[in-house]
């Protein structure tokens, strides 16, 4: 069975479910991240005004109150959405060294690529644990994008043009 929806009004740049593949979350060049549920009516919407480029649930999204997600794009910033009272509250993460190109989350590690290289933070004791450089000699990061893949809790796998890295965090 396939389900279908067309949840933005241009090009969908990134798409990012929760642990149990009841929400799915997207983030479009139309500057909006919308997370809807597959299951119920529940649906988030959020209109960041600038092109998005990358959104990352929170593993347990489904299973817990703070509905917290991360997103970046071409503002250069990387926010960090919680759900409390009065809707979501942002946090600045990460700021002014270019566009967030993306952002995987594993566990309690949020890693982020931007122009510079890529960051991890510690979602649990909300501290930035690492940096690992771009490649030397790289091509620009905006016409190779980077790609991030946590294989498991502790390591994430960097790929960057015709390079590959592999960070383990102990």
């Amino acid at each position: 069975r396939i389900k279908s929806y067309k949840p933005h009004m241009a090009s969908v740049i990134d798409i990012s479910m929760d642990a149990t593949a009841d929400f799915v979350a997207t983030a479009s060049m139309d500057g909006q991240v919308v997370i809807r549920s597959m299951s119920t009516a529940e649906t988030y919407s959020f209109d960041l005004k600038r092109p998005m480029r990358t959104v990352a649930l929170e593993p347990n999204f489904a299973k817990r109150n703070t509905r917290s997600f991360v997103c970046g794009g071409l503002a250069g910033n990387l926010v960090l959405y919680e759900k409390g009272w009065l809707g979501h509250k942002e946090t600045v993460l990460h700021s002014s060294e270019g566009p967030i190109w993306q952002v995987r989350w594993r566990s309690r590690l949020i890693a982020w690529a931007n122009d510079l290289g890529v960051k991890i933070y510690d979602y649990i004791s909300q501290t930035r644990i690492t940096f690992i450089d771009r490649p030397e000699e790289s091509p620009r990061a905006d016409l190779f994008k980077c790609t991030l893949k946590w294989q498991d809790d502790s390591t994430l796998l960097i790929a960057w043009a015709d390079r590959i890295k592999v960070a383990r965090i102990r």
